[in-house]
């Protein structure tokens, strides 16, 4: 729920803070939503919001376990997005009123005109910032949809992850392994590889975890190290959209520090990424 404030990884979203200051926002929101829980559990209508959420919550997570349904802040669970917002809406409006009560005390206790001035100015304060955030986060929402909107075009990132996997699957056979490497891969490959249950990717030979690595880095010693312990046909290497030259060359040298391979074969998938395919021989 934080996003807003704390940015994205994707590149090419902006951020409204700096990761320097989002902390502060962040913490708000948390404070007002924890108020706003407080408040709605004191009415039936609220407690019904509440019971709302905390059963969809429950039951993603437990779907999750099931390998049924993602869990977290993905976008099959945006729906929760607005009640969760409404509800630090809600702490928003409590506060508010607390401080406007507490405002007015204090200026029916001011004796002098200083101050009244004092708070009269604080108070004008306040409200500008309050303002000047809402039309802020309201700005960076517009242009964050725009762009994301952009992305969801058919020529998106990651438009061909699954004809990728299917790729992989229909040509697999025993003895052969795995390397994706590089973080904006795995998540879409893990994905299509072993949760999507679509046609794109239902059929051909299951790569199983053991024989699949996914490696954050490039060049990573956990890649040799699969394919010394695996001892493979054949490696399917792939590489997310961006790869530098170096970086893949690196990812081939890894699996060649494991085995005697070389590259037989490569493909381009659209606005997706390299896949190259490596025949392995042993002594």
């Amino acid at each position: 729920m934080t996003g807003t404030f704390t940015g994205s990884d994707i590149p090419y979203l902006p951020e409204l803070l700096s990761p320097r200051w989002s902390w502060i926002p962040s913490l708000a929101f948390g404070v007002l939503l924890c108020v706003g829980i407080a408040v709605a559990a004191r009415t039936e209508r609220g407690r019904t919001l509440l019971a709302a959420i905390g059963g969809s919550i429950g039951l993603t997570l437990i779907a999750s376990y099931l390998r049924y349904w993602p869990f977290g802040f993905v976008r099959t669970n945006f729906y929760l997005v607005p009640l969760l917002i409404l509800l630090a809406g809600i702490g928003g409006v409590s506060a508010t009123r607390f401080l406007l009560k507490r405002v007015g005390v204090l200026r029916r206790r001011a004796v002098t005109g200083a101050p009244r001035t004092v708070v009269a100015v604080a108070f004008v304060v306040l409200i500008a910032l309050v303002v000047t955030g809402v039309g802020l986060s309201a700005t960076y929402e517009v242009g964050s949809y725009e762009q994301l909107r952009d992305s969801g075009s058919p020529n998106g990132y990651g438009y061909a992850m699954g004809a990728a996997v299917a790729s992989v699957k229909h040509q697999a056979k025993a003895g052969t392994a795995l390397v994706v490497a590089g973080s904006m891969a795995i998540p879409g490959w893990e994905y299509y590889q072993y949760e999507y249950s679509g046609r794109a990717t239902r059929g051909g030979h299951q790569i199983v975890t053991d024989d699949a690595e996914f490696a954050v880095d490039h060049g990573s010693p956990a890649i040799t190290r699969l394919v010394s312990r695996t001892s493979p046909r054949q490696v399917f290497l792939y590489t997310p959209l961006g790869t530098s030259p170096a970086e893949v060359a690196s990812d081939i040298k890894a699996v060649s520090a494991g085995a005697t391979c070389r590259p037989v074969s490569q493909t381009s998938f659209t606005s997706s990424g390299l896949l190259i395919l490596m025949v392995c021989s042993h002594r």
